[in-house]
């Protein structure tokens, strides 16, 4: 596959564009029954070329000083449910988890490790 592209449209600032090519490459590469239905499954992610996924990897990576990335949305999710962990831990009141409880929850748990998480995620 031609990711000259991709790197085109994200060197130029073109994030939706991109966004989209990157799309549309991934349905490609996993196959017809992606194709068919114009989404990936998980299960499919396999069959992807893992030369094709460094590549697009490295593309967005780069053009976006490290914001953009399946790598750098691996590390934001990681952290993320490592914050609800926490949240959770300290505060076991509900199942039913919603914004506005971890919101509040965020505010009650002990400060000292939300605070570790947060600066991690500032680091990143």
């Amino acid at each position: 596959m031609d990711y000259v592209p991709l790197a085109t449209m994200l060197a130029t600032g073109q994030l939706a564009e991109a966004d989209q090519f990157t799309r549309d490459a991934l349905i490609v590469l996993a196959g017809s029954k992606a194709k068919g239905r114009e989404f990936v499954y998980f299960t499919e992610v396999k069959r992807i070329p893992s030369t094709d996924l460094a590549t697009i990897e490295r593309l967005w990576n780069k053009f976006s000083g490290g914001k953009f990335g399946y790598s750098v949305q691996k590390v934001k999710i990681y952290i993320q449910f490592l914050l609800l962990t926490i949240v959770l831990h300290y505060h076991p009141i509900s199942t039913n988890i919603n914004a506005s409880f971890i919101k509040h929850s965020r505010t009650h748990a002990h400060a000292s490790v939300v605070e570790k998480v947060q600066a991690k995620q500032r680091e990143l």
